[in-house]
């Protein structure tokens, strides 16, 4: 311990020369009055009486202690480097919810996603040098960063490309179109077609009846019923019912005829029966629209905990802003942007005054269209609003999303579900002419497609067993046009 006492000792000299000079008595030493400079050691021996030799020792092994986790962490920071920026499309908007992925090898870790600034801060090993930032409808980009331009401080900025899309080239069907309830003397108002058979609601010398054939167009069921009836439609439990006016009556099977039974007011089929769009052993679905129709607000109800849950929201945004600006002008209030995205009190009570313009109920207040169906155990929605088609399991729960935009075209009209071999299709009109492509819902794309020929503005069409119906009015007609029940082959 020598050595570190002379090396204390030269240190307190050198740092406090003035310890060397006369200096008083301190009862706290108890020190005699000796020649502090002809005497060195007296220094380290009344500094040590104040901080005792192991304190001493204590701190200096703490600071070698310190030191080493201090090199130590240095050491680990500089396995890891900080790269962050900013995310853009190509016209400079900055995008929300980009995926950020490392690529290790054949490895793919998802390790952030941008905030709705379109920023991300990443902290990464320098092991790690791919990075692929993904978007639904948008190219992948993946980035080296051992190669990549970047600042001093490691920002890199990201430009996504949007992905293009063109529709499969139309095909003319082969198969020749027939009519499928051939009887030229009776005008079909309206039809169902399920599992068993086709629901006609058919008008024969001015006498309406209810029709139940088979899709060989025998007659199974039939019943006459009041002329005031004219439409016919079903809901997702399988209960099919007939229309008029301002009630609704279901349709059951009695005594070997069709007969009407539970009217309901049209009001309490559309807030009460309409709403439920799929059921299951597990969870129910319900539909509503919201915002002047801007919305649509899909909830799974959990039929075993007893709880509802937002299943989907969509909402179309600038269509709502637009309606919401047409409200705000002309009900003379402040802008659109004071009004939330919920009815506030005075636009409730307003409402009446205008819903009946035509700009608005035609173009401001159009439903947002994506369709929800079931296939088998799952459920497939179409959420056009964000281009993506996303299947979730019986559970509700998401099981594969893909990006899709043929709905951007101005010919796109609906989404088909062929409920015998769970196919879908989309449907495009243009000059009239109505064109279906079939939907692989597994990758988001469209595969062949075939137009209608000779048949212009079709109505009502239906798709079940690889076979497309539709009603088609004779234009021809001496009398009121007469509209037919017709159905071809789909290639």
């Amino acid at each position: 311990m020598k050595w570190l006492f002379k090396v204390l000792q030269k240190k307190l000299q050198s740092r406090y020369p003035h310890v060397c000079k006369e200096r008083p008595k301190f009862a706290v030493f108890e020190a005699k009055n000796t020649d502090l400079c002809s005497k060195g050691q007296y220094v380290l021996q009344q500094t040590t009486r104040y901080f005792p030799l192991n304190l001493l020792f204590s701190i200096f092994v703490c600071c070698l202690a310190v030191a080493s986790p201090a090199q130590e962490s240095q050491s680990v920071a500089d396995d890891f480097q900080i790269i962050y920026g900013y995310v853009y499309d190509v016209s400079g908007n900055k995008l929300e919810g980009v995926n950020i992925y490392q690529i290790n090898g054949k490895d793919t870790l998802a390790v952030s996603v941008t905030d709705r600034d379109g920023f991300y801060y990443l902290s990464l090993n320098n092991e790690i040098e791919i990075l692929k930032f993904d978007r639904i409808g948008f190219n992948p980009y993946y980035v080296d960063i051992s190669m990549e331009a970047t600042t001093e401080d490691n920002q890199i900025d990201i430009v996504l490309i949007k992905k293009t899309y063109s529709l499969p080239e139309v095909t003319v069907s082969d198969e020749a179109t027939v009519m499928a309830y051939e009887n030229k003397d009776t005008w079909v108002y309206d039809y169902i077609l399920h599992t068993n058979g086709i629901m006609l609601l058919i008008e024969h010398f001015s006498k309406k009846t209810l029709l139940k054939i088979n899709y060989n167009q025998d007659t199974i069921l039939k019943s006459e019923v009041p002329n005031k009836f004219n439409n016919l439609l079903h809901d997702a439990l399988g209960n099919h019912y007939l229309s008029k006016n301002d009630s609704m009556h279901q349709i059951v099977t009695a005594q070997n005829t069709l007969q009407l039974m539970y009217g309901i007011k049209r009001r309490d089929y559309f807030t009460k029966i309409w709403p439920i769009v799929y059921k299951n052993d597990n969870i129910v679905i319900l539909k509503k629209y919201a915002n002047y129709n801007n919305e649509i607000i899909y909830t799974k109800f959990d039929r075993k905990k007893k709880q509802y849950s937002v299943f989907k929201r969509i909402t179309n945004v600038d269509q709502l802003k637009n309606a919401l600006d047409f409200i705000s002008t002309n009900m003379m209030t402040a802008s659109a942007n004071e009004f939330s995205l919920a009815d506030s009190a005075e636009v409730a009570a307003f409402r009446q005054s205008f819903k009946n313009t035509a700009y608005f109920r035609h173009f401001l207040a159009k439903p947002v269209y994506s369709p929800l169906f079931g296939l088998k155990e799952n459920i497939v929605l179409f959420d056009l609003e964000n281009d993506s088609v996303c299947t979730y399991d019986y559970l509700g729960k998401l099981i594969n999303k893909k990006y899709i935009n043929f709905d951007h075209t101005k010919q796109f009209k609906r989404i088909y579900q062929d409920t015998k071999t769970d196919k879908f299709y989309a449907a495009f009109e243009k000059s009239g002419k109505t064109s279906l492509a079939k939907i692989d819902v597994e990758n988001g794309i469209l595969l062949n497609s075939f137009t209608l020929e000779g048949f212009d503005f079709p109505e009502d069409i239906s798709i079940f067993n690889n076979e497309v119906y539709f009603l088609y009015r004779d234009r021809f007609s001496s009398i009121q046009p007469k509209k037919y029940l017709y159905k071809t082959q789909l290639n």
